[in-house]
């Protein structure tokens, strides 16, 4: 876990879970509240218009001591409700698993990640595997993707995955084949909500840019020449559905993350019903 002295908040959002007769009064002018999750199921429940009780993204004028001091004290009236209508509150954290020491201002240095973009030797430390060859990955002395792709035969409809991360780079040789560009999604930049294109934005120290490319690559990569034609990933034969949640794997707003896995149980949720009324395939990673 975090360091709590090391977390910090997006502003002073706040995650918060009202009763439904309490939204539409808490839709005041001194804070503004829009519903956390947005997709046409829920589009009858926007501002507590549903018989449920609904997460909201909150900005709170007034900030407090800590992220968490901010979600449980004082939210109920700044919002404008009963303290009894917040069933949860939480601070909209920017996880931030490993912080720059140096802070947020400090420019760039040899130890970021991404400085130089070259082929480094795996670490054999600790027993770690180091492999040797192109596509070692996918070998029996490693994680047996190779073997476990030959022995399962994907079908119509095909498994659906969820890939949490980065977002991806369009071009890059090891693509996926079978990305569902209609349903990719960007919970990182409101101005391309239907792209998880990573747009290779420096982050200062863990610039990890290309991630979720590279671990697309392991779970579903297409053909590639220099593994003889062969997958470069375990599944290539998946749907696969990117979500883009950050710039950095250790850089995230929980707000973005909880986003997106809702995205994806509905997204899955749309899928053929087999003959008992269930989802034809249910898969998340």
């Amino acid at each position: 876990m975090p360091d709590t002295d090391t977390l910090r908040t997006a502003g002073n959002r706040v995650l918060v879970k009202l009763r439904p007769v309490t939204a539409l009064r808490a839709a005041e002018p001194r804070a503004s509240l829009r519903p956390l999750y947005q997709s046409p199921k829920r589009d009858a429940g926007i501002l507590g218009l549903a018989a449920e009780t609904q997460w909201f993204l909150a900005e709170l004028p007034d900030g407090a001591a800590s992220a968490w001091d901010l979600a449980h004290q004082r939210v109920a009236d700044q919002l404008g409700v009963a303290e009894s209508d917040v069933l949860f509150a939480e601070p909209d954290l920017l996880q931030s698993i490993y912080p720059d020491p140096r802070g947020a201002d400090a420019a760039r240095g040899l130890a970021a990640v991404g400085e130089q973009c070259h082929e480094q030797a795996q670490d054999g430390s600790n027993g770690k595997a180091t492999g040797g060859v192109d596509g070692w990955h996918l070998g029996e002395d490693f994680s047996e993707l190779a073997k476990a792709r030959s022995t399962v035969q994907f079908t119509v409809p095909r498994t659906r995955i969820a890939h949490v991360d980065t977002g991806y780079f369009p071009t890059h040789t090891t693509l996926p084949r079978n990305i569902l560009h209609q349903l990719e999604r960007n919970f990182v930049d409101a101005d391309k909500p239907g792209s998880a294109v990573d747009p290779d934005n420096f982050v200062l120290l863990l610039d990890n840019s290309g991630h979720g490319t590279g671990t697309l690559s392991i779970l579903a990569g297409r053909e590639v020449p220099f593994l003889g034609g062969q997958p470069m990933g375990g599944a290539p034969d998946a749907d696969i559905v990117p979500l883009r949640i950050a710039d950095s794997v250790a850089l995230f707003a929980t707000s973005a993350f909880a986003q997106a896995l809702n995205y994806a149980v509905d997204v899955n949720c749309e899928r053929p019903v087999d003959e008992h009324g269930r989802p034809a395939i249910r898969s998340l990673a």
